[in-house]
């Protein structure tokens, strides 16, 4: 049966393009969602990631739909019914599966999600052993140029309880991780180092100290 569509000799089409309403459209696939991927030189099926994190440490109060995406890296995005879901995902990161790390960056539905930047993660850091007088809030806001962007630095009425400085950074993955900070009090020439121990850190190369597993990022 001859196709009713016109071909050139090219072999390209001389039909008429199709128009899409694009609000609509956005209106059709926007929700409650997250852009994620494994930091590891393995492809594992989306699947079978959230799987094994709703079984253990998720918990989520409803439903999560999964979608692929075309990527080099083997991202894929996550659709939550409840909002609760997806800021405890966002929130207490990093995540892990089978010791390698998970990381997720919020996606509004607009452009493509394999150029969304998957390239950094949040963490916790503990600095260990510093003097008493150092342990003040503004001394782990200023931690910033050696340990990343500093999001949050743990205290109870900007006051540091625990026995050690906790300072929530933002680190890059293609960089290596610090293994102290070095701090030199005012007016002295004296520098002081303190080592920090990063919490649910993912495996990592040992020779280099970066996260990220994957040789598009190294």
């Amino acid at each position: 049966m001859r196709s009713s569509l016109a071909i050139d000799q090219a072999g390209s089409s001389l039909g008429r393009p199709l128009v899409i309403d694009m609000e609509a459209t956005r209106k059709t696939v926007c929700g409650l969602l997250v852009v994620g991927r494994l930091l590891s030189p393995f492809q594992v099926n989306p699947r079978f990631i959230v799987d094994d994190l709703r079984s253990t440490a998720w918990k989520n109060q409803g439903v999560v739909t999964i979608q692929e995406v075309a990527s080099k890296d083997g991202r894929f995005i996550l659709n939550f019914a409840a909002e609760s879901d997806r800021r405890f995902v966002l929130e207490e990161q990093p995540w892990h599966f089978k010791r390698d790390g998970l990381i997720f960056a919020e996606f509004d539905g607009k452009g493509d999600p394999a150029e969304v930047d998957l390239g950094v993660m949040t963490i916790w850091v503990k600095v260990r052993n510093l003097p008493f007088e150092f342990k003040t809030e503004s001394v782990g806001w200023s931690l910033e140029d050696q340990l990343g962007e500093v999001l949050e630095v743990s205290h109870r009425n900007h006051v540091i309880v625990e026995k050690y400085m906790c300072v929530h950074v933002k680190i890059l993955l293609h960089e290596p991780l610090k293994c102290s900070v070095e701090i030199t009090p005012l007016g002295s020439s004296k520098i002081f180092k303190y080592d920090v121990k990063y919490e649910k850190l993912p495996l990592y190369y040992e020779c280099c100290g970066i996260v990220c597993h994957t040789s598009e990022v190294l």
